[in-house]
């Protein structure tokens, strides 16, 4: 099989996994997954940074998980978290660690 049948045969592959991954875990028509599927394709570094973010936030939680224990409460760290609002992790970094002292103390 050549290169290039190769590489169409691996982007269809790509977009079932991914169409069928949209439509079970957000429940998307398939005009909706196509159009999420063409902006990844045509700007896969647009979405760089909210993967950053999402291991970021990921780093956080366990460190809360590990620093409080049987104390942490996933709800009190998932609202610290959307009541930061658009910022960057920098800033949240410095609010996140007061926030954990602070529930370490009342834990």
């Amino acid at each position: 099989m050549g290169l290039r049948k190769q590489n169409r045969f691996s982007a269809v592959i790509h977009w079932k996994i991914t169409a069928s991954f949209l439509q079970q875990i957000y429940n998307l028509d398939e005009d909706t997954v196509n159009e999420i599927y063409d902006a990844l394709i045509a700007n896969p570094g647009n979405y760089l940074q909210y993967y950053a973010g999402c291991l970021e936030i990921e780093r956080m939680r366990a460190e809360a998980e590990e620093k409080l224990g049987a104390a942490f409460d996933e709800k009190a760290f998932h609202t610290f978290i959307l009541d930061m609002g658009p910022a960057p992790f920098t800033i949240i970094r410095d609010y996140f660690d007061e926030w954990l002292k602070t529930a370490q103390k009342s834990g």
